[in-house]
């Protein structure tokens, strides 16, 4: 199962969001094998998480052969392959996007950036999933202003709420280790929601994942 992570505005948080969901993932079922990858470089801020990845595909000319060889090493796997596609949409991320099972597109709460994905890309959203990272609920733009305006189904919306301690993790490439201590020892409400909320959208990602599967 094909999972890619993209956003349509860049600073969305995609690489970190990724690594969070599929540590979750990993927890939630310590039997699926869960496999990472990469195009091109992470999100600026985020650049020490790169060598979390365990495969990095470059940004070249040859970028579209290197995603169809990997995507038919990858059929022959069980399990969930995530890929990080970074953010903007040129023809070979498109091509990418189009090959995806599930496409988790990372927004932020800001209403420009919401009405231009709605309109110029609504085509991806038929498989997608749309997660808000860094969520303050007392936004004018909440979970439920996105599931009224943007027709966003319930089951296909996830939210991560702003933690620094989160952020501080990203910024040390600890993403996955900082998922991992929390789980069991929260420390905090902060964290505690934080987990929380991770464990929703992970679980939801592998229903739609299953429901895939079965229609095939």
């Amino acid at each position: 199962m094909k999972i890619a992570f993209w956003s349509e505005a860049g600073h969305s948080g995609t690489t970190s969001n990724m690594l969070a969901v599929s540590t979750m993932v990993s927890a939630i079922s310590p039997g699926s094998r869960v496999t990472l990858r990469s195009l091109g470089k992470p999100e600026r801020a985020e650049g020490k998480k790169e060598r979390e990845i365990t495969h990095t595909v470059g940004h070249t000319s040859n970028e579209r052969q290197s995603a169809e060889r990997m995507s038919k090493e990858e059929k022959a796997q069980s399990g969930y392959v995530f890929l990080d596609c970074g953010s903007g949409l040129d023809a070979c991320k498109r091509h990418i996007l189009s090959q995806a099972d599930i496409i988790v597109v990372n927004v932020r709460q800001r209403e420009e950036e919401l009405n231009r994905l709605f309109l110029e890309h609504r085509c991806l959203l038929a498989k997608s999933m749309v997660l808000v990272g860094n969520y303050c609920e007392q936004s004018e733009i909440s979970r439920r202003y996105l599931e009224h305006m943007y027709r966003i189904e319930p089951e296909h919306l996830g939210v991560v709420s702003y933690n620094s301690e989160f952020y501080q993790a990203c910024l040390r490439g600890r993403v996955r280790h900082f998922v991992k201590s929390r789980q069991d020892h929260p420390g905090c409400m902060r964290n505690s929601l934080f987990i929380r909320e991770l464990e929703q959208f992970a679980q939801r990602l592998m229903i739609q994942a299953e429901r895939k599967s079965i229609q095939g």
